[in-house]
């Protein structure tokens, strides 16, 4: 019994794990707002661990930082709703701020952005 119990997890749960797919390792319907002020539209795939954004059109591929980004835009079909994204500063280490990714979470009298910390960042307390 033991050994089908054994054989039922080493089978069927890495099945299952390997088939969620999260909104990032999709390409959604989307607009890009440059730094420039030049606006981009097609697929958009994000990556918020290393602040890229990606633009498919026609044929290819364009990668921007979160430096040359201002805004962007995706429709996420995995929630069926548009999501909003911010390039504003961020103090990573010290005084220095760079560019980051923040989600628009909601709108209104107070507006929250949401900022994903995917790996400790030195000196930061909680």
């Amino acid at each position: 019994m033991s050994q089908r119990f054994l054989l039922f997890f080493l089978l069927v749960i890495p099945a299952l794990s390997s088939a969620q797919k999260f909104p990032f390792e999709f390409w959604h319907d989307g607009k890009i707002i440059l730094e420039s002020g030049d606006t981009l539209k097609g697929l958009v795939k994000y990556n918020m661990q290393e602040d890229l954004v990606q633009l498919q059109t026609d044929r290819t591929v364009e990668t921007y930082t979160s430096r040359k980004v201002l805004f962007f835009e995706i429709f996420d079909v995995t929630v069926k709703r548009y999501r909003q994204f911010y390039s504003l500063p961020y103090a990573v280490t010290g005084q220095y701020r760079a560019p980051v990714f923040f989600e628009l979470l909601e709108e209104g009298k107070m507006t929250i952005p949401l900022f994903i910390i995917m790996a400790p960042i030195p000196g930061l307390c909680w």
